[in-house]
């Protein structure tokens, strides 16, 4: 396997990796209702789980430093197999907790874990027969020398993530509780008659522009709650969900001004109430899409200095190999073939040596009607 594939696969395990100490931090047990020795029992296993993931990652990010050490090879693959059973025990536990639903996450990243281990095996064994000394001759005795790997760097890990706001339950209540105030919202324009009302043609327009624009903007706050509550973790649903949640108000207080005016005043005033309700879930939200914006920058910092990082150590094992600037001799360049310079002197001397080329004197017979003494 050449060295870019061992850690383009070194990264695949740090991502996996990452997710589990991501699910980990995010779940807040501490925040569930469940007895005091059932937390405690989970909350331990929690953070057993925890150090085994960090325990990963030290030691993948050794073997990333070093692809060609065949410890660190199977350092890497030992702390992976430890990891495994202990994310599967985890996810059992979470069962008849209310973080059930992430039982199945836990699943996926061991799944992933496990199939990447699987592809790191061949090559650790391959690590592990290239580093294995020549057989020696008979009778001789060859001693091994035990030559230490250098220090490696401090790992780039996410020690303690940054916990979530809301968990999944929570964020889903929250939903659901926007999603009273914009249905009643829905069911309120569907009980408009305009055509009813005795009203200026302007402002019919402006109510008719108004009500459409509402009913746009309750469906795609509708679309993407549905996303969000579906993909909790994606960063862009909530995004448009935070500020879907804002673009309810505007329209809404037209139609309700207009609805007070030249139909019932009463459902006037719940136009306003409703889109005021809404609008403060977007504050409610706004903690949630704040975590997610932090640890997507997170994540892509993280990636960042894994580069930084491995162009500065490649540019340093590179530069034994870089060839000295070879020195030059300066010399005065010799010009030939100077052209001179033709001067007046030189033409008329040009032209006095060809006679045949010489201008013919002036005839000294004189003019017609001129006067010879003059």
């Amino acid at each position: 396997m050449p060295p870019a594939d061992v850690q383009a696969l070194l990264y695949k395990i740090y991502t996996a990796n990452f997710r589990v100490g991501d699910l980990t931090g995010s779940l807040g047990i501490d925040q569930w209702k469940l007895p005091d020795q059932d937390r405690a029992a989970l909350a331990q296993k929690a953070e057993t789980l925890h150090t085994a993931a960090g325990g990963v990652e030290k030691a993948r990010n050794d073997f990333n430093n070093h692809p060609e050490d065949s410890g660190l090879a199977e350092a890497t693959t030992s702390a992976i197999q430890s990891l495994l059973p202990k994310i599967d025990e985890f996810a059992a536990a979470l069962a008849n907790t209310p973080g059930a639903s992430n039982a199945k996450d836990y699943q996926q990243a061991a799944a992933d874990l496990r199939a990447l281990d699987q592809k790191l095996e061949p090559y650790a064994a391959y690590l592990e027969a290239k580093n294995q000394p020549p057989p020696a001759p008979s009778g001789v005795t060859v001693e091994t020398e035990v030559i230490k790997p250098s220090a490696a760097q401090a790992p780039i890990t996410v020690a303690a993530p940054e916990k979530s706001p809301l968990n999944n339950d929570q964020l889903k209540t929250l939903l659901y509780k926007a999603y009273v105030p914009a249905f009643r919202l829905k069911d309120l324009l569907s009980q408009e008659h305009p055509d009813t009302w005795k009203i200026p043609a302007a402002e019919r327009t402006l109510y008719n522009d108004s009500a459409q624009a509402l009913q746009k903007r309750l469906a795609d706050l509708a679309s993407w709650r549905d996303q969000l509550e579906a993909h909790p973790e994606s960063l862009d649903a909530a995004f448009e969900t935070y500020a879907a949640l804002g673009k309810v108000s505007e329209p809404a207080g037209i139609v309700g001004h207009m609805v007070s005016q030249y139909g019932d005043a009463k459902n006037g005033s719940e136009y306003v109430e409703k889109a005021r309700q809404v609008e403060e879930f977007r504050d409610q939200i706004e903690p949630y899409v704040g975590y997610l914006l932090r640890r997507h920058d997170e994540a892509i910092g993280t990636v960042e200095r894994n580069f930084d990082r491995c162009e500065t150590e490649l540019t340093s094992v590179m530069r034994s190999t870089t060839m000295a600037a070879e020195p030059m001799k300066n010399v005065l360049p010799v010009f030939k073939g100077r052209g001179r310079s033709v001067t007046r002197g030189s033409a008329a001397h040009k032209s006095a040596s060809h006679p045949s080329k010489s201008v013919k004197p002036a005839s000294s017979k004189p003019a017609p009607g001129s006067s010879p003494g003059r």
